[in-house]
């Protein structure tokens, strides 16, 4: 019986092996770079610019950092960090803020985001919005419950105080006028001796009197307070202000639909899985034929694509904002592609085409295609900026929404500059590891 060369060499076995974890590989990246992405909404950095310096606004922030990345920022950096995706909201606090909060003025915050960075984090964004308006709400809501109650309280006190201090006045100002009657008979029928002491008590009754007017003023102002609170717990509102009252959201570079923040990354995706496959009926080979082999796997990426662009363009509702831009970018990163899994399959053989997948794994977690960087584990981080997919997408980004603008030329640079060096590489250079899988029957 023929040994199978596939199943009876320790070259076969690695191969084996190493198809054999690739489903482990794909999922594992995978999953672990998106296990939970909500349970980190902590790491998304925040731009706070605060026109309305005061105890307030600082009370504010505070409780803005107790559970977000908060740093304090100009209007200009502030504008630029977003637009390079370094934070992923900035917060406005007007200069009006402080003044309105003095007069129970509802002024809103200003909340900016740019949903052409990332479409997924600007909907995440989008929720924090809703849930710093609602915590701000609460607060209002809060405080308009104390206003009140302070005012009710103040009103029955004073109303309990202006009606005893009417019942005593009335009292008082009864017993006066008795004492005065008494007082006038008593100096018509005593002698001369008795009348100085009755002077006394005439005088000591003209103070009284004083007191009484007195008394009576102080009432009045009582009355007159007593207006005052009515009128204000009749000012305060009577249901709780909308959310929409807190806060006001500007959305750069806005995103329609859900697949177009998605295309970026499966355009390039796509684009890389397209060239790996070509592998197959294109794989590498001797030096003599090198020419024909490039010639004509070349040929299949530039037609993968015109199909892949311009069939989407018909048949998705996807409109570039700089088309040409779009076009140029595809070319460039097909061409890229092209240049890196050629180099690999021409001088590591089979063991080339395992590379260029397990890249496509980590690319696939560590490119930020989908969730934003900030919330996957450090070690994606660590890549995120040193993986082709990255660039791409980013570029590609650009291209649909003008967005990440700063970083467009520096992408186009990279990536022109890979595809060169690989290009050079495959061309010009004869070293090779090239590793190649037995068969699994035994040639005749």
């Amino acid at each position: 019986m023929l040994k199978s060369p596939l199943l009876s060499t320790r070259k076969g076995w690695i191969a084996i092996i190493a198809i054999i974890c690739i489903p482990l590989l794909y999922s594992g990246f995978y999953l672990g770079a998106f296990w939970n992405p909500y349970g980190h909404l902590d790491r998304l950095k925040i731009a706070v610019v605060n026109e309305s310096p005061s105890s307030q606004t600082t009370k504010l922030i505070h409780s803005l950092r107790s559970t977000n990345q908060v740093s304090l920022m100009t209007a200009h950096r502030a504008a630029k960090e977003l637009s390079t995706n370094a934070v992923a909201e900035v917060i406005t606090i007007p200069k009006t803020y402080t003044m309105g909060l003095k007069s129970r003025h509802i002024v809103p915050l200003q909340f900016t985001l740019d949903a052409g960075n990332n479409y997924l984090q600007s909907v995440l964004m989008q929720r924090q919005v809703q849930a710093i308006e609602l915590s701000l709400q609460t607060k209002y809501q809060s405080y308009i419950a104390q206003a009140i109650a302070h005012v009710q309280h103040g009103s029955a006190t004073l109303t309990k105080s202006s009606d005893q201090l009417s019942r005593s006045l009335d009292t008082l100002t009864t017993n006066s006028q008795s004492l005065a009657a008494h007082t006038k008979a008593l100096q018509t029928q005593v002698p001369t001796a008795v009348a100085s002491p009755l002077a006394t008590i005439q005088t000591n009754q003209s103070k009284i009197s004083a007191g009484l007017q007195g008394t009576y003023q102080g009432s009045q102002k009582i009355s007159k307070g007593l207006s005052v609170l009515t009128n204000s717990l009749s000012k305060m509102p009577g249901h709780p202000p909308a959310l929409s009252q807190f806060g006001t959201l500007t959305i750069r570079h806005s995103v329609s639909y859900y697949g177009e923040g998605l295309a970026p990354y499966f355009l390039a995706l796509s684009l890389w899985v397209g060239t790996l496959v070509a592998t197959v009926i294109i794989p590498g080979g001797q030096r003599k034929t090198l020419t024909l082999r490039q010639r004509t796997s070349f040929g299949i990426q530039m037609s993968q694509v015109i199909v892949l662009a311009g069939g989407l363009l018909l048949i998705l509702p996807i409109r570039p904002i700089a088309p040409l831009t779009f076009w140029a970018s595809l070319f460039l990163i097909g061409l890229t592609w092209w240049s890196v899994i050629r180099l690999l399959a021409e001088k590591l053989g089979d063991a080339g085409r395992i590379i260029a997948i397990a890249l496509l794994v980590i690319q696939l977690a560590g490119s930020g295609g989908t969730y934003p960087m900030a919330l996957s584990p450090g070690f994606f981080r660590a890549v995120h900026a040193y993986l082709p997919l990255s660039w791409a997408v980013s570029l590609i980004r650009y291209s649909l929404t003008h967005s990440l603008g700063p970083a467009a030329e520096t992408d186009t640079i990279k990536l022109a500059a890979l595809m060169v060096v690989c290009w050079l590489l495959t061309r010009f250079t004869r070293a090779h590891l090239r590793f190649e899988t037995p068969l699994l029957e035994p040639e005749e």
